[in-house]
C-alpha cells in the first residue's frame, strides 16, 4: 500500500461523513491531518473521476457527491498502488489525533498492509472496508428488516415482523404495485375480465370494473402497511451496494437515502420476457400482459405470440368479448405437459369460440402497415390491430445491484435459495417469482410461512414439506390440476388406475348450463393413494383443493369415493371419479 491510496480513502471517508459541507484543500489538510501538497494531488484525481465534486473560486471547495459512497476501492488501489512504484510513507493516521478517522485509520491500514496481496485479490473485502466507514454516516437508517417489493410474501412478512416490534422498511418503486403482481397486473384483473366476459358484459364495462377492483385492493394493501407505526413504505428503486447496504434512488437515479438491516428480503417478482424479434421495438400495438390489461379499446384482431397458459387465458378471455384471436405457437402442439385427452378437448373448445391455433409457427419479424401490425412468420404474414407477447416471464433482478453482493443468481436471473429461502448470503432471503419456480401468489404466501418459520419459529417449515401444489388455468371452462397425469405415473413405474368422468354425466352440469369438460384421476393401485388429478370443467378451481388435501394427508381414494356429498353439486362427481372401473 502507499500513502496516496490511503489519503484517498481517508478523505473520501471524511467527505462522506460531512456530505452537507464543503472544504478547501487547506481546511481538509488541517481537519484530516494530511500533507496539503499530497492531498491536492489526490483530490485532483478524485475530482477528475467524479468521486467528489469541487466548486472553484474563493468561496468554493470540495464536497461529497452522489457517487462518493459507491467508490470502488479496487480501482483506487489499482491507480495509486499497482500502477505506481512508490517507496513513500505507506499510510496516514495518528492514534493521538483529534480526527476520529485519523485515530482509526493507522491501525486499520497497518493491519491490511501485512495482507496487501490478499486485499487486492479479494476485492469485496476492500469494498466492505469502505462500506463500514460509510455506514457511520448520519444519513444511514437502520432497520431490523428491509423488504424490497410489495408482493404477497413481503407485505405479509412485514406485518408479522412489525407485530413483533421490529422496525421494517418496505421498498416499492411503483405506487401501482402495492400488493404485488397478483392484485395489480396478474390474477385479480385477469380473472375479473374472464368472469365478466363469461357473463356477457361489454369490454368497456369490464375494463372499468377491473380498474375499480384493482384500485380498491391496491389502496387497501397500502393502508394495511402504511398505517402501522413501525413500518416505512418507501417509494424508491432499491439497489444493493454491498451485502448489508441498500441505496434508495428516485426515478432519475438520484440517491435519496441509504439504509441497512439485519435481515433483507428480495420480493421483486417477475417481468415479461421480451423476445429478440426484428422490429419489436418499432412496431405498433405490441403489448405484454400488463400492457394489454390497460388498453382503452377492444381489439378486433388479436394475435398472441406463444401458446402457454398466459396465452390461453388471454385467448379465452378476449374471445368471450367477441375479439378474433390467433395463437402462434412455435412447437407442434399446445399443453404438451397436460393429459392429452383433456388437452384435445381444450383445443376444440377454444376453436369453437373462434380461436385460431397455429402450431409450428415461428415469428420472424414485426412491421407496420397504417394502423395495423404485420406479423411475419415462417408461414406468411398475419395482420392484426393488437399483438400480445405471451413468451414467458423471468425474475426481476436486473436492476437490484446484486453484482455488488455475494448473492448468486441462476441462468434466468433467479435468486438461488436453499430450503429456508436464504440466498447465498445468509441474511438475505428471496420469495415469490424472483427466486424462480412456479409463479403463483399462493406459492409466495407459502414462501412467507417458510421465512417466518426460519426467522421467528423453529425453522421446520421448508420448501421440502409444502406438499402437492395445485394450479388452475382460468380458461373457459377452467383447467385445474395437481400431481401426476397417467403418462407421468407410468414412467415412474406406478401400477395405476386411470379414472375419468365426463362433466356431461354430472347432474350439476344441467344447472350450470355447461356440459363441457372431463375429470380424470390417477390412483396408485398398491397404496390406494391418489397420485394426481386433472379437472377440466366448471368449479374445478374449487374441487382441486380437496384432492390436494387428500394427497398431502395420504387419504385413500376410497374415502372420497364413499363420502356423502350434497346434491346437486360438482363435488358429488367424486363418487364416480374414484369408482373402480368394471
Amino acid at each position: 500500500m502507499n500513502l496516496e491510496f490511503n489519503i484517498a480513502v481517508h478523505v473520501l471517508c471524511f467527505l462522506a461523513q460531512h456530505d452537507q459541507e464543503q472544504f478547501n484543500s487547506k481546511e481538509l489538510a488541517k481537519l484530516t491531518c494530511l500533507n496539503p501538497v499530497q492531498l491536492r494531488r489526490v483530490l485532483a484525481y478524485l475530482t477528475e473521476h467524479n468521486y467528489i465534486k469541487v466548486q472553484r473560486g474563493k468561496a468554493g471547495g470540495y464536497q461529497a457527491n452522489q457517487h462518493t459512497a459507491q467508490v470502488d476501492l479496487a480501482k483506487l488501489y489499482q491507480h495509486f498502488v499497482l500502477d505506481k512504484n512508490n517507496s513513500q510513507r505507506r499510510f496516514t493516521g495518528d492514534s493521538d489525533s483529534h480526527c476520529q478517522i485519523s485515530k482509526k485509520i493507522a491501525h486499520t491500514m497497518s493491519h491490511y498492509y501485512s495482507q496487501e496481496h490478499q486485499i487486492f485479490t479479494k476485492i469485496k473485502i476492500l469494498q466492505m472496508f469502505w462500506q463500514i466507514f460509510y455506514r457511520r454516516d448520519k444519513t444511514m437508517k437502520n432497520y431490523d428488516l428491509i423488504i424490497i417489493g410489495f408482493g404477497k410474501a413481503g407485505k405479509t412478512l412485514a406485518a408479522h415482523a412489525a407485530g413483533h416490534g421490529q422496525k421494517v422498511a418496505v421498498v416499492e418503486q411503483s405506487t401501482k404495485m402495492y400488493g404485488g403482481t397478483c392484485i395489480n397486473i396478474g390474477c385479480i384483473p385477469t380473472k375479473t375480465l374472464i368472469h365478466d366476459g363469461i357473463e356477457g358484459n361489454s369490454f368497456k364495462e369490464s375494463i372499468t370494473r377491473k380498474k375499480e377492483v384493482v384500485q380498491a385492493l391496491n389502496n387497501k394493501n397500502y393502508q394495511g402497511l402504511n398505517s402501522k407505526n413501525n413500518i416505512d413504505v418507501l417509494n424508491y428503486n432499491a439497489k444493493f451496494i454491498s451485502n448489508e447496504i441498500i441505496e434508495l434512488q428516485d426515478s432519475n437515479g438520484t440517491i435519496q437515502e441509504t439504509i441497512t438491516a439485519d435481515k433483507i428480503l428480495i420480493n421483486t417478482g417477475s417481468r415479461a420476457n421480451i423476445p429478440d424479434i426484428k422490429g419489436i421495438d418499432t412496431a405498433q400495438n405490441i403489448y405484454d400482459s400488463t400492457g394489454l390489461l390497460n388498453i382503452d379499446y377492444q381489439p378486433q384482431e388479436l394475435v398472441i405470440i406463444g401458446g402457454g397458459y398466459i396465452a390461453l387465458e388471454f385467448a379465452s378471455m378476449f374471445a368471450n368479448f367477441g375479439t378474433h384471436v390467433t395463437i402462434l405457437e412455435r412447437g407442434d402442439a399446445i399443453m404438451t405437459n397436460e393429459d392429452q385427452d383433456i388437452a384435445n378437448l381444450i383445443v376444440k373448445d377454444l376453436q369453437d369460440k373462434g380461436v385460431t391455433i397455429n402450431t409450428n409457427t415461428s415469428t420472424i419479424a414485426f412491421s407496420n402497415n397504417k394502423d395495423q401490425t404485420i406479423i411475419h412468420t415462417n408461414h406468411g404474414e398475419i395482420s392484426a390491430d393488437t399483438v400480445l407477447l405471451a413468451t414467458g416471464r423471468k425474475p426481476n433482478t436486473n436492476h437490484l445491484g446484486l453484482e455488488n453482493t455475494d448473492v448468486k443468481i441462476g441462468k434466468q436471473g433467479e435468486v438461488i435459495v436453499n430450503k429456508h429461502l436464504q440466498s447465498t448470503v445468509k441474511h438475505i432471503y428471496a420469495a415469490g417469482d424472483v427466486k424462480g419456480g412456479l409463479q403463483f401468489t399462493y406459492i409466495s404466501l407459502d414462501d412467507y410461512r417458510i421465512i417466518k418459520s426460519h426467522l421467528f419459529g423453529d425453522g421446520s417449515r421448508t420448501t421440502e414439506n409444502r406438499g402437492a401444489i395445485p394450479y388452475t388455468v382460468f380458461i373457459d371452462p377452467p383447467l385445474s390440476r395437481v400431481g401426476l397425469i397417467a403418462s407421468e405415473a407410468k414412467l415412474q413405474g406406478y401400477d395405476i388406475l386411470d379414472n375419468k368422468v365426463f362433466v356431461s354425466n354430472i347432474p350439476r352440469h344441467k344447472i350450470n348450463n355447461d356440459s363441457r369438460g372431463l375429470f380424470k384421476a390417477v390412483i396408485n393401485k398398491d397404496t390406494k393413494e391418489i397420485l394426481g388429478a386433472s379437472l377440466y370443467g366448471k368449479e374445478s378451481e374449487e374441487l382441486i383443493n380437496l384432492i390436494k388435501l387428500a394427497i398431502d394427508q395420504h387419504i385413500p381414494y376410497t374415502v372420497l369415493r364413499d363420502n356423502i356429498y350434497t346434491h346437486p353439486t360438482m363435488t358429488e362427481s367424486f363418487n364416480d371419479l374414484f369408482l373402480e372401473p368394471l
